[in-house]
């Protein structure tokens, strides 16, 4: 019988080397279940749906193992040992006073639960010694972690059979509405929405078979090719920001081997809802490619990659486009053996984080997993740019509120005057002046439609909220305003504003008090931009933002270079 978990406990243990934060979710006289989430680097959250299991009678029992999520991060990479983890393990158990288990580890976790013997026998006897690591993979390091970035035989247009990028290429697919997708099919019988946004070829049909034969017949005729030998691809995006400055973002496609999350590695940045979207595995399992690539960043202090790809250009741009924004993106094939070479052995140690295109990297996972054994498909499309590149900018995303009765209109007001400093001011200054200081806001509603400036009375209010959080996510605006407004004001849970249940989100300051202004939504909160820093600082601590935290602008096109996942 299943019933209602109301005991959960959390805290920290101590372990070698710091402390771990733990939850223990529901009580029960079945056998606990002991969860080991994989890594090294990620933290338990992907896990947290086997909490449910707890309602069966038992409890269930997940943590951070060291160095990830909200337990300590010494910042040693001695941690990753499999024998220290093994020995973390055993903490957990012993202060938790679990001497019988289920363990379910995943990856790592269950290599680490293996070689605790913790899968198949249950507690020593009481006085009897330790279980030793003594076999030479429990003794032994991991493998030093490390992002795998590699050329690629790339597939792209024949710009000679199917035209010019202008026609063929098209933002990533997500952005696009049902009215520019018939538009920019329109432009070409090539462009690239025709397979990356298919529709049946006939009623009932399947889009995704469509789109499969589709890039098929555009190969057969060469309006599609793949190159010979591996290349990287350059690509300069020149554009203006909302200040009519003008900047240029420089970074190159490559090929990078999909690996679990964890440091050393690759790392997201923001909370997603879990797992790919079915949409994007059917269409990979079609096409046997990746149609659009997943946009990363990388450490590269010294400018030594990006003056490499930059002295390796072949001549003339492969090609260039215009998009709608106005935004300008040149292409360049680089495939001299020298450049490559350079450009490997700096990001041999190179971490990468996921900066758009979280989804994609899931789907790319999975579809490796389903194929099983080494391969192309065991490599996803990356475009990467620099963490240090003077064109790499991140725009705020404005939140947005509706469905507030009385009670919540109430407590939204309460929690306002309790925690902000209330400056009233005229609507065009709602957009606070960017900085790193004290949390500040522009904030409006439908009724009064006063635009007020809101900025935190104490640093100390956000780390009480969020206590359980490292310093540089309590000191992040998008996640105060969560803990703080849509969690604690306004009841709001997980589930809800990953699904936007009286959620929305607008990436421009007019349309965020249009929709306001319209009664369409009842209260608009202008945010700042990230700085890359604390992108950067929190990925690094093993925790993820809020949704929608940053705006990474320019997009990168979809349909200037896509990646086989077969050998043919």
């Amino acid at each position: 019988m299943l019933r209602t978990v109301e005991d959960v406990q959390e805290g920290h243990i101590p372990v070698p080397g710091g402390r771990v934060w733990y939850r223990r979710v529901g009580t029960g006289d079945r056998v606990p279940l002991l969860v080991i989430h994989g890594g090294p680097g990620a933290g338990h959250d992907y896990l947290e749906p086997l909490e449910r299991l707890a309602q069966a009678g038992r409890a269930v029992v997940l943590w951070d193992q060291l160095g990830c999520g909200r337990s300590d991060a010494p910042g040693d990479p001695d941690v990753y040992r499999l024998d220290r983890l093994v020995e973390e393990i055993t903490a957990v158990r012993d202060a938790l006073g679990l001497e019988r288990v289920h363990v379910l580890g995943q990856s790592l976790g269950c290599r680490s639960s293996r070689t605790a013997r913790t899968c198949r026998t249950s507690r020593r006897p009481s006085g009897s010694s330790r279980p030793r690591a003594g076999s030479s993979s429990a003794s032994s390091s991991l493998p030093r972690p490390m992002a795998d970035v590699q050329p690629l035989r790339a597939l792209h247009y024949d710009l000679d059979v199917a035209g010019q990028l202008d026609s063929v290429a098209a933002p990533p697919y997500d952005v696009i509405d049902p009215e520019q997708r018939a538009a920019l099919a329109a432009r070409s019988p090539y462009n690239v929405v025709h397979i990356d946004l298919p529709v049946p070829a006939r009623e009932g049909g399947d889009p995704y078979e469509h789109a499969a034969h589709l890039l098929e017949s555009w190969r057969s005729t060469g309006a599609v090719v793949r190159d010979d030998k591996p290349a990287l691809w350059e690509l300069a995006q020149e554009y203006r920001t909302p200040d009519g400055a003008s900047r240029v973002r420089h970074g190159f496609f490559a090929r990078v081997r999909v690996q679990e999350y964890g440091p050393g590695t690759i790392r997201p940045h923001e909370r997603t809802h879990p797992g790919p979207r079915e949409d994007r595995l059917r269409l990979t399992r079609a096409t046997r490619a990746n149609l659009s690539p997943i946009f990363s960043l990388y450490p590269d202090p010294s400018g030594a990659v990006r003056d490499a790809l930059q002295a390796g250009r072949e001549g003339q741009p492969f090609g260039e486009l215009t998009d709608a924004q106005g935004t300008v993106h040149r292409l360049w094939r680089v495939s001299d053996p020298k450049t490559m070479e350079i450009v490997e052995r700096k990001l041999a140690d190179a971490e990468l984080l996921i900066a758009d295109g979280h989804h994609r990297y899931e789907t790319a996972r999975v579809y490796a997993d389903e194929v099983s054994g080494e391969g192309p498909h065991r490599y996803v499309l990356m475009c990467l740019v620099a963490l240090e590149d003077p064109g790499l900018a991140v725009f705020p995303t404005h939140r947005l509120v509706r469905g507030l009765d009385s009670a919540k209109q109430e407590a939204l007001a309460a929690a306002l005057r309790r925690d902000f400093e209330l400056e009233e001011i005229e609507p065009q200054a709602l957009p606070p002046p960017s900085g790193t200081g004290p949390l500040q806001l522009g904030y409006i509603d439908s009724h009064f439609q006063r635009a007020f400036r809101l900025t935190l009375r104490d640093q100390a209010i956000a780390d009480a909220a969020l206590e359980r959080h490292s310093d540089a996510y309590r000191h992040l605006d998008t996640a105060v305003l969560e803990a703080l407004v849509l969690k604690g004001a306004l009841g709001m849970d997980d589930d809800a504003i990953d699904h936007l249940d009286g959620l929305g989100y607008a990436r421009d300051d007019d349309e965020a008090l249009a929709l306001v202004r319209s009664g369409e939504y009842d209260a608009a909160f202008f945010m700042r931009g990230t700085p890359i820093e604390q992108v950067r600082a929190i990925a690094a601590s093993g925790e993820n933002m809020p949704p929608k935290s940053t705006f990474f602008h320019p997009k990168v096109p979809t349909g200037l270079l896509f990646n086989p996942l077969d050998e043919q």
